[in-house]
């Protein structure tokens, strides 16, 4: 007797563990806030991703709920490469970046010279970064691939990129990735096009505001 109440309160204990599991995860998920769109930063200057969301908000005018759920958010995405990283923490990094870059939900780039400059110089069929020749201000350094088409776009200095929290910002471009196959697959809403869309609006912002 003593041994079946035992199991039994053990049965009871383990069930309400995991009432309390779905609980959090309910409340977790309706508390989750899905981006319009996401920015990533790949590089070694210091990107204060405090300042970012507290002064988010000067972007999101330039973005439309694209995702309808009434919302217009902005996230950030920080794959750091600063010089005090450990190999492990760099190797992880460089996961991250190969991600994001081949099918992850950024869309715009803020990208130190030399990682801009590694995915022009990338001889694939299709073009990991768009076309932002119709985007490029007279007089701005831009990034080109051999054809001459700007891929990258000189920020640094941007008033806009040091309210948001990257100051001090040398050789930083701004660029867009380009469509892939697997973007069709794993984003149906907001569509690749809408996403696309949300990210060539705040980079014209961001170079009107420079």
């Amino acid at each position: 007797m003593k041994k079946f109440f035992s199991g039994k309160r053990l049965v009871v204990i383990l069930a309400v563990v995991a009432l309390i599991g779905i609980i959090v995860a309910v409340r977790s998920c309706a508390r989750r806030v899905e981006p319009d769109l996401t920015i990533s930063y790949i590089g070694e200057n210091y990107f204060n991703s405090d300042a970012f969301y507290e002064n988010v908000s000067t972007l999101k005018d330039a973005v439309g709920d694209i995702n309808g759920d009434g919302k217009k958010e902005i996230e950030l995405a920080v794959i750091s490469f600063t010089t005090n990283l450990t190999a492990s923490q760099e190797q992880s990094n460089n996961i991250k970046l190969q991600m994001s870059m081949g099918q992850g939900q950024s869309r715009l780039y803020l990208m130190d010279k030399q990682y801009c400059q590694h995915y022009i110089d990338e001889n694939d069929e299709i073009p990991v970064l768009a076309d932002l020749t119709d985007y490029a201000p007279e007089g701005v350094k831009t990034l080109a691939d051999s054809e001459g088409r700007v891929r990258g776009i000189d920020v640094s200095g941007s008033r806009v990129l040091a309210k948001l929290g990257l100051s001090d910002s040398k050789d930083v471009y701004i660029a867009m990735r380009t469509i892939t196959e697997m973007d069709y697959v794993n984003f149906k809403n907001p569509t690749p096009e809408e996403m696309n869309k949300a990210a060539e609006d705040v980079l014209m912002y961001i170079l009107e505001k420079q």
